[in-house]
């Protein structure tokens, strides 16, 4: 009896190369990093804050009659001492009589500056117009823009140091606040005293509070290894697992400088790696490679 043989013909049919495996993923590139450990210290933190000049006291000196002003002594800036005569008049009757009597005069009731002199030699004022405005020189205060943030901070009895434009650093204490907040930039004005001579109203100057005492021992990180989101809201730093992966760790940051943050929460061990270079934009559990 004879076999036969049957050979079918092998069809490759395009259909089937979609059951082949794709291509191997290429595997994400490390990211070459710097590691530090956490040290113990602790930073001492400073607000710097706006501060103008002022006076809060100014002496308008006005016509005790309505008349004619006879002598007018001063000109505006003139200095002026307690009890020099400013200016001498006569009333209308007596210049419309052409009476002759003695002029009235008026004296300086504080020393200070001349702000604004209105009248001129012969002008006519009538009575309780203003003459002269005089600025005790006494009066003199810095009116210290406080950030409502630092409320807790700075407030009546802060210790803080002036730094005027000319180099002087003189040591303030802040008085009472004034009662109204500027909504402008969500400030709220202090009083604080300083002897410090004539300054002109207006002059801007610079005060720097302590908000910080510095005297508790905290973590301490290089700034460059604690990164946050845009609004500096949240801090996280990058904590090494092992030679090629990091993981995220949110944290809870205090006072810094510029080159160091203190850490207030996790505790870390002495034996923890956190990237310290090279961590920018890590995500969780990337890859990365130490640098040698």
């Amino acid at each position: 009896m004879k076999a036969y043989i049957y050979l079918f013909p092998l069809f490759l049919f395009t259909a089937c190369n979609s059951s082949q495996k794709p291509a191997d993923e290429e595997p994400t590139p490390a990211t070459e990093v710097s590691l530090t450990t956490i040290q113990t210290g602790s930073i001492g933190q400073t607000v710097t804050v706006q501060a103008q000049t002022d006076y809060l006291h100014q002496v308008t000196l006005t016509a005790p009659v309505t008349g004619y002003i006879r002598v007018l002594t001063v000109r505006p800036d003139d200095p002026v001492s307690r009890g020099k005569l400013i200016f001498t008049m006569v009333s209308a009757e007596q210049q419309a009589l052409g009476m002759t009597a003695t002029p009235l005069s008026v004296h300086s009731s504080c020393s200070g500056i001349v702000s604004s002199v209105v009248p001129q030699n012969g002008s006519f004022v009538t009575e309780g117009s203003p003459v002269c405005i005089i600025t005790d020189l006494s009066s003199l205060v810095f009116k210290v823009k406080v950030p409502s943030e630092y409320s807790r901070q700075i407030h009546t009895g802060s210790h803080g140091m002036l730094l005027l434009p000319d180099g002087r650093h003189i040591a303030i204490t802040l008085a009472r606040p004034l009662m109204e907040m500027n909504t402008d930039d969500q400030t709220v004005e202090y009083v604080a005293h300083a002897r410090v001579g004539y300054l002109p109203a207006g002059l801007t100057a610079q005060a720097v509070f302590a908000v910080g005492s510095g005297s508790t021992t905290h973590q301490i990180l290089p700034k460059t290894a604690v990164q946050s989101d845009a609004n500096l809201s949240t801090y996280w730093v990058m904590v090494a697992e092992n030679d090629s992966t990091a993981r995220r760790v949110p944290v809870t940051v205090g006072n810094q400088n510029s080159t160091e943050i203190e850490i207030l929460s996790p505790r870390f061990n002495s034996s923890d790696r956190i990237i310290s270079e090279g961590g920018y934009g890590l995500e969780d559990q990337a890859k990365i490679k130490l640098k040698n």
